[in-house]
């Protein structure tokens, strides 16, 4: 099997993303965006801009999560960065997948609804590499880095594998 190389996304006005393979052959690369500017279209051109970018590098597969918010603009945000995944996955023919918040906090803690600090914790526990683990400081990346364990574990993805055997 070829490795399969899947970039993962925490969107937000601060967005973590790491880039990983399928099976892990390396520790995954981790970028983070802080998207500060006052006008909404452009804190989108700067996360479509870094999105894109990253899954230029041979992208198989996107896999962001689900949006899980109260405030109207954040929620506006979030849903408006979601749909531009889903323009960078269409225009460069990556698979797209997402996954439910509680879904994460669950593999990262062991329940749904763990708090921020829990994640960021059980990822700082959780992680060998120190390079790689001082890289890992909010719950944006703490967050898609369990995204990127829970997808490479999902049974979704190991049905799909299977089917494109």
């Amino acid at each position: 099997m070829k490795n399969i190389n899947i970039l993962c996304c925490d969107p937000g006005r601060h967005s973590a993303w790491i880039i990983g393979e399928y099976p892990e052959i390396n520790i995954p690369n981790i970028f983070s965006l802080y998207c500060n500017e006052k006008h909404f279209g452009a804190t989108l051109c700067s996360f479509y801009d870094t999105g894109f970018d990253l899954a230029s590098n041979n992208i198989d597969h996107i896999v962001y999560e689900e949006a899980y918010v109260r405030a109207v603009r954040a929620s506006r945000m979030q849903f408006s960065m979601i749909g531009l995944l889903h323009v960078i996955g269409f225009q460069l023919g990556a698979q797209m997948w997402s996954v439910h918040p509680s879904k994460i906090k669950k593999l990262a803690t062991g329940k749904g609804n763990a708090s921020k600090e829990e994640v960021i914790e059980s990822a700082k526990e959780h992680i060998i590499d120190k390079n790689f683990r001082d890289k890992v400081n909010t719950s944006h990346e703490a967050d898609v880095y369990w995204l990127y364990k829970y997808f490479i574990q999902s049974d979704e993805f190991m049905e799909y594998l299977q089917n494109e055997e």
